[in-house]
Order: structure tokens, then sequence, then C-alpha cells
């Protein structure tokens, strides 16, 4: 039997430094959150509902700052299983008020190092279901841990897409949260829970350099195929030479690499986590094309 459905408005939005950078990165992180939001709102619907069906719908589009307007769709309850006619709208917001939930405590966390933090958000969840009395319904269990993480590591790959100055906002009636641009799910957490198989490759790339690192303390931020990567060095000789002004490099420049690329494939294969390190730096490529002469150490 089929019923009416239901609805629950939110906005995704992304205030970007205009004029500066690839256009193509604002709508690229828009498409890839919009399709992340999809995906958690399957595993919130699944605390609830069996087998359930969720759609979100792109109901306007404002361009001064890219900012979506999307509703929740609840489709696949049957009537016979709803105490009245209201249940499909109460759970069309549940699910705007999960998302704030989860986007609230990423802010709260982040670095997401073990399941006891894990824990605390699938309590605030449960409380948020039992506040629209979820149990009233046949189905009630809590979220999956594995579906949570790989949607959050999901998040965290569709900001990075961005550039740092950009930012991105998730907004509803029950607040409005910025989401930060770090890697919330810790490495060895991935490996435990969320990984199925890891691709590992090896070979040179030319890379543009966005943020160099002068101390040697933290990773590199590089530009390879329109997107931003961050990568440790691990060439140490040729580290030591750049820091000590043997060699010059400044943003905009390009380094030829030979580049270590883990990528981390979950159960659906789907990919969760990928890491990036230099093990040589070949040459340094100046934006006229003119090049430094290799440094053999």
């Amino acid at each position: 039997m089929e019923s009416t459905q239901s609805q629950a408005h939110f906005d995704i939005y992304i205030d970007y430094v205009k004029g500066d950078g690839d256009p193509s990165r604002v709508f690229h992180a828009m498409g890839e959150l919009i399709d992340t939001f999809a995906q958690l709102d399957q595993a919130l619907a699944g605390v609830i509902l069996d087998a359930p069906q969720t759609e979100l719908v792109l109901e306007d589009v404002t361009a001064a700052s890219l900012k979506s307007r999307l509703r929740n769709v609840i489709g696949g309850i049957p009537d016979d299983a709803l105490k009245d006619g209201e249940w499909k709208k109460i759970l069309g917001h549940f699910l705007v008020q999960a998302k704030y939930i989860v986007c609230d405590w990423l802010k709260e966390n982040p670095q997401i190092t073990d399941l006891d933090q894990v824990q605390t958000l699938q309590e605030r969840i449960q409380l948020a279901a039992e506040q629209i009395q979820a149990r009233h319904l046949p189905i009630y269990r809590p979220i999956d841990n594995k579906n949570l993480l790989g949607v959050i590591a999901e998040i965290d790959r569709s900001i990075s897409l961005l550039d740092q100055r950009d930012t991105v906002r998730y907004e509803s009636p029950y607040g409005n949260i910025e989401l930060p641009h770090i890697q919330h799910v810790h490495e060895d957490l991935i490996r435990q829970l969320l990984t199925k198989e890891i691709i590992i490759s090896d070979d040179e790339r030319i890379v543009k350099v966005k943020k160099p690192d002068f101390l040697g303390r933290s990773q590199w931020v590089l530009k390879y195929a329109g997107h931003s990567i961050y990568a440790s060095i691990d060439h140490a000789e040729w580290l030591s030479a750049y820091q000590s002004g043997e060699i010059e490099v400044k943003p905009g420049d390009s380094l030829r690499v030979l580049m270590h690329e883990e990528v981390f494939y979950g159960h659906n294969m789907e990919v969760v986590h990928v890491t990036h390190s230099v093990r040589r730096v070949l040459e340094v490529i100046g934006p006229s094309l003119t090049y430094q002469p290799r440094i053999k150490f």
C-alpha cells in the first residue's frame, strides 16, 4: 500500500574564496557532499526502519556562495505499521536532526581514535530516536559502526576537495554547524573497522606545491589531478637541502616526485581513506617551466 511521502529541509552551504583556485572544486565538493549525506540518511534511517527507502531532493541552489536546499523524502513504511499519518513527516525531521547531531559531534571530536567516542554519538542518535517514540515502530536498533565511520570518512574526503580557506556548513532548524577541514577518523581505526582491502602504488608524478612545510614537522599541501592532497616528504636529504636554503621551492612551483599512495577500500569497495608520501623528489619545476638541475644525493 502506498503512503504519502513527507519531507524536511536542510541546507549544505559552501562559502568559497572567489576568484582564486580551481573553480570546479566547489561544485565537485557540493556533489560529493550531497551524495554522502544521502548515504548518511540510509545509515540513520536503519536505526528505525528495515531496508529503509530515503531520498534527497534538490529544491534550490543559491549561487552567491554555493548553497543547496534539500529535503528528505521517506518511503517504504507500510501504513499498517504507522500509528497515524504523521509518521513519515516525523521521521523526515528525525533525519534532519540526526544529521545535525553527527555534524555537531564531528566538530566536538576532531580526532576519532577509539570506539568509546563513537558510542557517545550512537547514544545521542538513540536519544533523538526515542524522543520521536521510535519504539512504536517494529524495528529499532543501534546505528552500525562501520557504516557510520565510513560515511564520516566520506564527509572528510568531500571537504578535502575544497581550498582550506573555503568553509562548509550544515544548516537546519536544529542549528548551523561549520564542518572543519580535518581527517576525523584515525588511521588505526580505519584499519580495524572499515578496511576490506588496501591497494598500494608507487609512481612518478608532477604535483603543484600549494603549501610547503618550512619546518619539516607537518605535511605538505600539494595539488594533483585538480585536487589537494596532503603528503609527507620522506626524502630526508632533499628535505634537509630545502630547509637549509640550498633548494628553493615556492607556492606555485611543481615537483617531479616518486609518490607512494595507499588507498583504503571499505566493504562495499568505496574509498574510505587515502594516504600519500613522497619517497623521492626528482626535481623542482618553476611556473615558467624552467627546470632546476637535479641534485644527486
